[in-house]
């Protein structure tokens, strides 16, 4: 008489225990949470340049404020993440505002060639 292959229903683990372990997963992992940056959901004001960046390229300065990007408004550095992030290693435009000491120009527009990584 042959023998019949155990199955993983015979052990009792089949589809069903698979979702629940889907489920138990998710669940574990929401309750955890993960980290994210303060600054993200910040008015996105540049603090720094770094020397030879786009930025620094771009004519963009300490202070200024990131106000559009691709012709799409910015409101937090959330926002530039997903519009720097969606168009990498390509020219973007965005437009800026300038601080008090270059009155002459209130809003500068540039094209920049972001590097992501």
């Amino acid at each position: 008489m042959a023998r019949r292959a155990a199955s993983a229903s015979d052990h009792g683990h089949g589809p069903g225990h698979n979702i629940l372990l889907a489920v138990v997963l998710v669940a574990v992992i929401n309750g955890v949470g993960t980290q994210v940056p303060a600054f993200l959901d910040e008015k996105p004001v540049i603090g720094q340049i770094a020397p030879g960046s786009p930025a620094e390229q771009a004519g963009l300065r300490v202070d200024d404020e990131i106000l559009s990007i691709a012709g799409r408004p910015v409101k937090t550095w959330s926002d530039v993440e997903l519009a720097v992030g969606s168009r990498p290693d390509r020219l973007v435009r965005s437009e800026s505002s300038g601080t008090p000491d270059r009155a002459h120009r209130p809003q500068a527009e540039t094209v920049t060639k972001y590097h992501m990584g």
